[in-house]
C-alpha cells in the first residue's frame, strides 16, 4: 500500500495500472498513443483505416509544401523591404552630410 500526498493508504489493486495521456503529459504519451505511417501497415490493416491514413499523411505533405511556400513569399517581402529601407537610409545619410 502506498500513501497519497495527504497521508491516505493507496491501494494499488494488486496489479500495475497504466496512465493515460493526461495523467502522464503530453511529453510522455501513454502506451495506448502510436502513430503509423501508411507505408509501414502490416498486410491485415482494415483498407478504410489504410486510406484514412494515407490521406492524413497527404494532407501532412500538402501543408508542408503550403507552409514552405508561405514562408518563401514572407522572405522575399522582408527582403524587398529591408532593401528599400537601406536605401532610403543611404539617401538620407547621404542629404544629412551634405547639409553640414
Amino acid at each position: 500500500m502506498n500513501k497519497d500526498a495527504g497521508g491516505a493508504l493507496l491501494s494499488n489493486g494488486g496489479g500495475k495500472s497504466k496512465k493515460n495521456d493526461q495523467e502522464s503529459g503530453l511529453d510522455q504519451p501513454s502506451d495506448s498513443t502510436e502513430v503509423v505511417e501508411p507505408d509501414q501497415l502490416s498486410e491485415e490493416a482494415d483498407p478504410p483505416n489504410r486510406a484514412v491514413l494515407a490521406a492524413i499523411a497527404a494532407l501532412r505533405n500538402e501543408m508542408t509544401q503550403i507552409k514552405d511556400d508561405i514562408c518563401a513569399i514572407i522572405d522575399v517581402r522582408i527582403q524587398t523591404v529591408y532593401t528599400v529601407l537601406r536605401g532610403e537610409l543611404a539617401t538620407t545619410t547621404a542629404t544629412t552630410l551634405l547639409e553640414r
